[in-house]
């Protein structure tokens, strides 16, 4: 499948006016901070895992099982390679949380909120989502163990406590969502119209009311003052280029096929994690360090998705 270049950047553009839209509504104070964390959560809990069950509404083939299969096999291995990148890159000060968000932010990225909005301008509405859902299982199980580790790590080196609930592991709306659209996929079940167009209406706000979040973020920066600190731009060129890049050529070396290729580069390359600032700030862990580097990121990407694809179509044709 060829891709259209025009068509994703046209679809970062308008994914930046929309953050613009939330910038302005959170200056207005038509949107306040508690506004922004419960929206987050109303994401995360309603209306990303409906878009997630609505995606897999598609007619079973083998051939987009054996992709999915491939899809979370190369997500599991970019997530332990970001991981191993990022910890000696940014090495733990024992009992400091001074370098985790860096740590962090550099492994999650915001693969469905940014990701799934570029993959459907790729593939079209079903098909991106499904195969951004099948990478972003393994972003839910990997963040909620080794993602909260690092997030609680300074607390378990002082005594505070601190560790990785098993439960949300298995139990959290993302990873719940996706097994239900997977067992309605392999089984042929279809969800009846008149319930599946309410919940798919619902699913559709994830992307808006994502970026209006990252916009609202950044109303809290003062970009005079905010990236002076090195440890951005390293955190910045590891997650939008040296991750992505390496994806790219580990892909072309194994033989990927062209979908699993672009899938994974698109997503690897995806700014830091939205949920990052918010998991920061409920575990103490540098909240409003974490909140800029969700910031510059997303601003950068603007410039490198576009990049990252035409060096993938370069790349592999």
């Amino acid at each position: 499948m060829q891709v259209n270049i025009g068509t994703v950047i046209s679809k970062v553009i308008q994914l930046l006016l929309i953050l613009l839209i939330g910038v302005y509504s959170r200056k207005r104070g038509f949107v306040s901070r508690e506004t922004v964390t419960s929206l987050s959560k109303f994401l995360s809990n309603v209306t990303n895992p409906l878009l997630i069950i609505c995606s897999f509404q598609t007619p079973y083939s083998a051939g987009l099982l054996k992709t999915g299969l491939l899809l979370i096999l190369s997500a599991a291995i970019i997530h332990v390679g970001s991981a191993f990148i990022s910890y000696f890159v940014f090495k733990p000060k024992r009992g400091s949380c001074e370098n985790v968000v860096y740590e962090f932010n550099t492994v999650f990225a915001n693969c469905a909120f940014m990701g799934f909005p570029i993959l459907m301008a790729i593939y079209g509405a079903k098909d991106g989502v499904v195969l951004g859902s099948f990478y972003n299982t393994v972003f839910n199980v990997f963040f909620w163990t080794y993602g909260i580790w690092i997030l609680t790590r300074h607390k378990r080196e002082n005594g505070e406590g601190g560790g990785v609930d098993v439960k949300k592991l298995f139990l959290n709306p993302g990873v719940i969502a996706t097994v239900i659209g997977f067992v309605f996929f392999i089984a042929g079940i279809k969800i009846p119209q008149a319930l599946l167009g309410g919940m798919e209406m619902v699913g559709d706000s994830t992307f808006p009311l994502a970026m209006i979040i990252i916009g609202s973020l950044i109303v809290e920066l003062d970009f005079k003052t905010a990236f002076k600190d090195v440890k951005f731009y390293i955190c910045a060129l590891i997650k939008l280029i040296v991750v992505p890049v390496i994806t790219l050529f580990v892909c072309k070396a194994c033989g990927a096929p062209s979908v699993v290729t672009y899938v994974s580069v698109v997503l690897a390359g995806m700014p830091s994690a939205t949920f990052g600032a918010i998991f920061a700030e409920l575990y103490g862990t540098n909240p409003v360090t974490s909140s800029k580097i969700v910031c510059l990121t997303t601003v950068l990407s603007i410039a490198t998705i576009p990049l990252l694809l035409y060096i993938t179509k370069l790349v592999i044709g």
